[in-house]
């Protein structure tokens, strides 16, 4: 038996069979990605750690780093997603201006809004970003462009 996901690296929607075994690896990976999100949220980047992180996903730390190489990769994940809503979110309210001060107000307005909601987690990517090696920080600096090009559109 296989599955169906939607591919969407590619820039266009091609079907991609999954496997058993690579549903079952993604189903792992964000049952991690959820345990680690509540726990970076409520104990902090470095009061979360991978042993805690796998209990709380009822998983074994092997099954953890089978997805994520550290505590650090999986940290980033997260961060990602989290830029990539806020990037549509930005998107839409730029499109829903008629101004440039409503369409500035409005990236803005979800930026504060999306953090506020999600205040421990910001906290956490402060704390870690001071010990954030270079390489990491390239990578966290990559995932904020497009936002930044939102921006310089105005």
């Amino acid at each position: 038996m296989s599955f169906v996901s939607v591919n969407i690296d590619q820039g266009a929607e091609t079907p991609v069979k999954l496997t058993r075994r690579a549903l079952a690896k993604q189903r792992t990976r964000e049952r991690v990605l959820a345990a680690a999100r509540r726990l970076f949220s409520e104990r902090g980047y470095e009061g979360a750690t991978i042993r805690d992180i796998a209990t709380a996903a009822g998983m074994s730390t092997g099954a953890v780093f089978a997805s994520f190489a550290d505590k650090s990769e999986l940290f980033e994940e997260i961060l990602t997603a989290d830029y990539e809503v806020i990037y549509a979110q930005m998107t839409q309210a730029a499109r829903a201006a008629k101004t440039v001060d409503e369409a500035l107000l409005g990236l803005f307005g979800v930026a504060y809004s999306f953090h506020l909601e999600q205040l421990p987690l910001l906290r956490a990517s402060i704390a870690e970003s001071w010990t954030r090696s270079e390489a990491a920080e390239r990578r966290a600096r990559n995932d904020l462009k497009h936002i930044f090009k939102l921006i310089k559109f105005f």
